[in-house]
């Protein structure tokens, strides 16, 4: 990969201020953590949420380990976005 590939060009680059910057960033953020909050899981990466796995001898078909045959993964930093909104809403500690 050459050096410049991933950088901005100079015309592009000088219009941008770091506030702009940091609010897209901001805005980014509070997206993904939505989508965590919605959406928790994501189809496992190992089985294609086919919820099992091919041995070497294709053949052979196994549960998938990653995902306990559910086809379902948790999303990056969902368990920790969903333990902070539990222990904001006092879910956890709350006694019935």
């Amino acid at each position: 990969m050459r050096p410049g590939l991933l950088a901005l060009p100079p015309l592009l680059a000088s219009h941008l201020s770091p506030g702009l910057v940091v609010l897209v960033l901001l805005a980014l953020a509070a997206g993904y953590v939505a989508l965590a909050l919605a959406r928790p899981t994501r189809r496992c990466p190992r089985c294609a949420g086919e919820r099992v796995t091919r041995t070497r001898w294709r053949h052979r078909i196994r549960p998938c380990r990653r995902c306990s045959a559910t086809g379902r993964a948790p999303r990056l930093l969902a368990p920790l976005i969903h333990r902070t909104y539990w222990l904001i809403r006092h879910e956890r500690t709350r006694k019935p």
